[in-house]
């Protein structure tokens, strides 16, 4: 492992275990990825055949692929592009 200070890691948990109150631009951010998520999933379910896989993708599109975006824009919205 690199050389990673302990009160670094310290830092870095108390920032990822936060509650990150979302500003309007987070807002949107979120809606938008949902919006997204759940078009990929109903088209995965109109376009693959119903199987463990498609079920499998499917929960991990809309819990693990979801809570990622989600987080990346709870805990980084102030960095969040502007919409041009």
């Amino acid at each position: 492992m690199d050389r990673v200070r302990r009160g670094d890691l310290h830092d870095e948990v108390t920032h990822r275990v936060a509650y990150h109150a979302p500003d309007t631009a987070a807002r949107v951010a979120h809606e938008t990825m949902r919006g997204a998520v759940a078009e990929l999933a109903h088209k995965a379910i109109d376009t693959c055949p119903m199987s463990l896989e498609l079920q499998l993708a499917l929960r991990k599109l809309t819990d693990e692929v979801l809570a990622g975006f989600n987080a990346a824009i709870a805990r980084n919205h102030d960095r969040i592009p502007t919409q041009e």
